[in-house]
């Protein structure tokens, strides 16, 4: 009788993209495994990221890179909220590389990432903008399937950000939480459902700042903005994940002038 022999490891989900924007145009589009990327005909400067495997576990490996070349412009988002299930087998990794040339600009505005009970993630985001570079760009954090009454009592995030303004540093922030008292605690997320982190990065960061707290004082979700230098950082928090996203959207659209990419009204 032939028994077939289980892998010791489970596979894992790998995924490799790499664009480049010169003069407006697109000259590199190279894709691998499991991220893929597609440029909405209407939308020509948006491109949309998507992972095949349908979530991020232990093991799994992802990487992006965008290269933004002088007087271009690139918007990247994803299909939809990505998921990082329980993880019995590690970190997911996911780094994320983008470069900025002069007088060129990124929106870095991907959908949800909706961490489950269990789940294990250590991403990073690194952007180097040369001078008169603008970048702008978010991470929105969800705490497990609030629809499903999902406790989190475990999870592992290592969230970090470094970004570098002409040749010098101008953001650099790691978020880690290892325990469920740091959701809880009021020095902590004192049990917010959601966060949003939002980076503006522009010669005309400090003027922004004042339109954008307005904007706080009347969107009901919690949050703050600060400016210095040519940054410009603004922190929501949320008990529900809807009214962040839609707080999120108006913010987003007062920093960009552009239009939220379709993706996200789908």
């Amino acid at each position: 009788m032939f028994v077939a022999s289980l892998p010791s490891r489970a596979q894992r989900a790998y995924g490799v993209g790499d664009i480049s924007i010169q003069n407006g145009r697109l000259s590199r589009f190279f894709q691998k495994g499991s991220l893929k990327m597609l440029r909405p005909k209407r939308d020509a400067n948006d491109v949309v990221l998507i992972n095949t495997s349908g979530g991020l576990t232990g093991g799994d490996d992802f990487k992006f890179s965008a290269l933004i070349g002088e007087g271009s412009e690139l918007t990247v988002t994803t299909q939809a909220a990505e998921r990082v299930y329980q993880s019995t087998d590690g970190a997911a990794n996911v780094i994320n590389n983008i470069e900025i040339s002069a007088d060129a600009h990124c929106s870095w505005i991907p959908q949800e990432t909706i961490i489950y009970n269990h789940g294990h993630l250590a991403r990073a985001l690194n952007v180097n903008i040369e001078k008169r570079g603008k970048f702008l760009g978010v991470e929105t954090l969800v705490f497990g399937r609030h629809a499903m009454g999902e406790t989190i009592d475990k999870i592992n995030l290592s969230d970090r950000w470094h970004i570098t303004y002409d040749n010098s540093p101008a953001y650099i922030e790691q978020l880690k939480i290892e325990s469920p008292e740091q959701l809880s605690s009021p020095f902590g997320f004192a049990g917010a459902k959601a966060m949003s982190n939002l980076v503006y990065i522009g010669e005309d960061a400090k003027h922004k700042l004042e339109p954008i707290r307005s904007i706080l004082e009347k969107v009901s979700t919690l949050g703050a903005a600060s400016a210095w230098n040519n940054n410009l950082v603004i922190r929501l928090l949320g008990h529900d994940a809807r009214i962040l996203r839609q707080d999120l959207i108006t913010i987003l659209r007062a920093l960009n002038n552009k239009p939220i990419p379709q993706v996200w009204r789908s």
